[in-house]
C-alpha cells in the first residue's frame, strides 16, 4: 500500500507504540499530526497537546489536527465533516 502523500492522526505520540507509529508513517511519506500530554516529545509534522481522558480536550485536538493537516502543504481535500462527524462552526 502506498502511503506517501496521505495524512494521519496518532495519539500517544510522545513515546512507545505511538512514537514508533509516527516515525514509521513519516518515513513512508505520510504527514502526521501527533497528540500527547508531553507534546514537547512529539516528533510529528504537527505536534499537539492531548489528554484522551478529557472529552473536550480530545475534540479540540481533532479540530486542531484536521485544521493543521488541511492547511499544510496545500492539502485542501481533507473533509472535516468526514473525520469528525460534524460540521465546523465558524
Amino acid at each position: 500500500m502506498e502511503l506517501a502523500g496521505k495524512t494521519a492522526v496518532v495519539t500517544g505520540a510522545s513515546s512507545g507504540i505511538g512514537a514508533a507509529t509516527v516515525r514509521q508513517l513519516r518515513a513512508a511519506g505520510v504527514r502526521v499530526a501527533g497528540g500527547a500530554r508531553r507534546v514537547e516529545r512529539v516528533d510529528a509534522d504537527v505536534a499537539l497537546e492531548l489528554d484522551v481522558t478529557d472529552e473536550a480536550a480530545s475534540r479540540a485536538f481533532v479540530d486542531a489536527a484536521v485544521e493543521a493537516l488541511a492547511t499544510r502543504r496545500n492539502c485542501g481535500g481533507l473533509d472535516r465533516r468526514k473525520l469528525t462527524g460534524r460540521n465546523p462552526v465558524r
